[in-house]
């Protein structure tokens, strides 16, 4: 499944390619900037306010429940700032945002409950992209840097595999959806 990183829109749009391709100019650029800061401020705070040293006195429950709360609080923060940031671009922009998103997210979008129900995924269908993506997983273990070359490859053959399942209703809604490479 795909991270966090990738879904959240506020980390999306801060790669400078991405604002290249949407064409956000000056003024946009600075209220995006402006709320990717606020929301960094806030996510810090969340966990800025646990004392990592306490916690590893606690008894694994306790410690459980703290981080999770502190992961939930997060994501609501995400989740606010994602919407401010979307309300902030206008449509065509927050249109050809969710494209490069898609595009980005190669196989792991088939993943998503947004996208199997865009593309009408049968329970067959989303069974055999499961097993595609857990076959194309990166392994991340073993001795010296990750193969990038090779995870690369990886990602590019799943999602052949993955759209080669579709039909060709299914296949037109994907290319629409996901815009132009």
């Amino acid at each position: 499944h795909l991270t966090p990183f990738l879904r959240q829109v506020f980390s999306f749009i801060g790669i400078p390619d991405v604002r290249q391709e949407l064409k956000v100019d000056a003024e946009l650029a600075k209220k995006i900037d402006e709320l990717i800061a606020e929301q960094q401020q806030q996510s810090s705070a969340v966990f800025g306010s646990i004392n990592f040293q306490e916690l590893q006195d606690l008894d694994p429950a306790d410690r459980d429940r703290i981080m999770n709360d502190a992961r939930q609080k997060s994501e609501e923060i995400n989740r606010k700032y994602d919407e401010r940031l979307l309300e902030t671009l206008p449509a065509p922009q927050r249109e050809r945002l969710e494209q490069l998103r898609l595009q980005r997210e190669g196989a792991a979008a088939f993943g998503r409950g947004d996208i199997q129900k865009k593309l009408a995924i049968s329970d067959e269908q989303r069974s055999q992209i499961e097993k595609i993506q857990e076959a194309t997983r990166p392994n991340f273990g073993g001795f010296g840097p990750p193969d990038f070359s090779r995870i690369e490859e990886q990602r590019k053959k799943a999602l052949v595999e993955i759209v080669a399942l579709l039909n060709d209703d299914q296949k037109a809604e994907w290319s629409k959806i996901k815009g132009t490479d």
